[in-house]
């Protein structure tokens, strides 16, 4: 009966753990040498746990039971928990030395620590740590020394500081105002407070008097008329500021209508005077003995016709009261380079603006003329081969048109519109195959093919722009079509 209890307890005990045999899913343990409940090193896999084994990892030291990932972190300079750092976590503080012993650490010797360190305090006040009567809330003395660490030696709050004055002007006179305490004289201070204005060095105690409205020699009164320096005072009797050389008095104080000043040319016009604008008037308004100067104000601009032809360009221009020999007052001529060039000349289809209204080859070519960016455009109905086109273009100082951006292809496929399908363009590999560059020369940076082109198919050389889609193809370029040219 015993060993029939002891057989259904020890088949229970090996269903309970999965095993009794085979079991379906053995588990990873790692060994545990401190018995922490965290293993490290290898792992051997077991239905239960073996002995001194366990299923967490990550122990750190498995030599000491207090170091694993489930320990508490201590200020003990150890990796207590195995996180890859020592004391985190805990209130670290920045310790400083205090050699001298008065409660006021050395700010160059910081040490962070979660424990008080000997010695130490946790404030870095004191600015000498070898002499404990100097720290901050000491008294300060004229000593030489900064005793309450403020950042001044021998500072105005020093116990034993004389006062000192002031003497901006420097006549070794101190405004009594201006008081201060130091343990030695402040630049521009002195130990005598008695000046009575120290912001002129000419009024001090003892001081001569003179005729400048000051009390000089600080005795309360100021001298008056008979001052030796009395000042020659001008006639300004048109009130411009300036005075006549020839009407003055001499006085201490200036009388009404009168000014220091002796430069005024005319004293009876209150717009004549070296601050007046010259104008073109025959008058020397600025007073610096010349009359109409080409620096007047109002003094016009003049143009010079360099090729002759009768109208004067902006290459050549004066600036005087007077217009120069020859000198015209507009600048009508668009290139006063060329006499062949200016508003009489009859406009010619040429990509010139012969007449000079702005305009190129304005009702005068076969074809119709446009303008767009800043260039002419010519629409040529007529069929022509490509080469053909070209050259009819190139009679008249254009090109077959050169297409640089989308914005100008754009703007060509409405000017084409209701059109031919087909409008010859510039661009050719006629040269090169494979290789397209705009019959101005210019290499091709800027396409718009249709898809699928171009496809060289039978030899197809040159570009056409195609009116109802803004597209290009290529075609043979002895086919004939109308074109566009454009002027540079």
């Amino acid at each position: 009966m015993v060993r029939h209890l002891m057989t259904i307890g020890w088949l229970a005990l090996a269903l309970a753990t999965g095993c009794g045999g085979e079991c379906d899913q053995p588990r990873s343990w790692l060994p545990d040498g401190d018995g922490d409940g965290f293993g490290a090193g290898e792992a051997v896999r077991a239905c239960s746990r073996p002995v001194g084994h366990a299923r967490l990892g990550g122990d750190c030291d498995d030599e000491d039971p207090r170091v694993s990932p489930g320990a508490r972190e201590l200020c003990n300079g150890a990796d207590d928990d195995c996180d890859g750092a020592a004391d985190e976590g805990l209130d670290t503080r920045v310790w400083y030395a205090d050699v001298d012993g008065d409660g006021y650490g050395d700010p160059l010797t910081g040490q962070a620590s979660c424990a008080p360190l000997p010695d130490a305090v946790a404030n870095a006040l004191d600015c000498d740590d070898e002499d404990a009567d100097v720290h901050p809330g000491a008294v300060e003395e004229c000593n030489g020394h900064d005793d309450d660490c403020d950042g001044h030696s021998d500072g105005g709050e020093a116990v034993d500081a004389p006062t000192w004055y002031l003497d901006d002007d420097g006549d070794d006179f101190g405004d009594p105002t201006t008081a201060v305490r130091s343990c030695s004289a402040p630049d521009d201070h002195v130990a005598d407070g008695t000046d009575c204005d120290d912001g002129s060095a000419l009024a001090y105690p003892g001081g001569d008097e003179v005729c400048d409205g000051l009390d000089n020699d600080c005795d309360g009164h100021v001298d008056g008329w008979d001052a030796a320096d009395a000042v020659v005072w001008h006639e300004d009797a048109d009130h411009d500021g300036f005075g006549s050389p020839d009407a003055f008095v001499v006085t201490c104080t200036e009388p009404y209508g009168h000014v220091d000043d002796a430069t005024d040319c005319d004293d009876d016009d209150p717009g004549v005077s070296p601050d007046a604008t010259e104008t073109c008037n025959g008058v020397d308004d600025d007073c610096d003995g010349e009359v109409d100067e080409d620096d007047a104000e109002d003094a016009p601009t003049w143009y010079l016709d360099l090729d002759g032809d009768g109208y004067a360009g902006e290459l050549a221009t004066w600036v005087s009261c007077e217009a120069p020999e020859g000198a015209l007052a507009e600048a009508l001529d668009c290139d006063d380079d060329d006499p062949e060039l200016s508003p009489d000349v009859a406009e010619v289809c040429n990509a010139i603006d012969d007449d000079c209204d702005g305009w190129i080859d304005d009702d005068v070519c076969a074809c119709d003329v446009t303008w767009y960016g800043g260039h002419a455009y010519q629409l040529c109905h007529d069929a022509l081969s490509w080469s053909d086109a070209q050259a009819a273009c190139t009679a008249d100082g254009y090109d077959l048109v050169t297409v640089e951006d989308a914005a100008e292809d754009a703007w060509l496929t409405t000017l084409v519109e209701g059109g031919v399908a087909g409008w010859w363009i510039g661009l050719s590999d006629a040269a090169v195959e494979g290789t397209w560059v705009w019959a101005s020369g210019s290499a091709s940076t800027w396409t718009n093919w249709n898809t699928g082109e171009p496809n060289d198919s039978g030899g197809e050389d040159c570009t056409q722009l195609i009116a109802s889609s803004g597209k290009w193809n290529d075609a043979r370029c002895s086919s004939t079509t109308s074109y566009l040219c454009e002027a540079w």
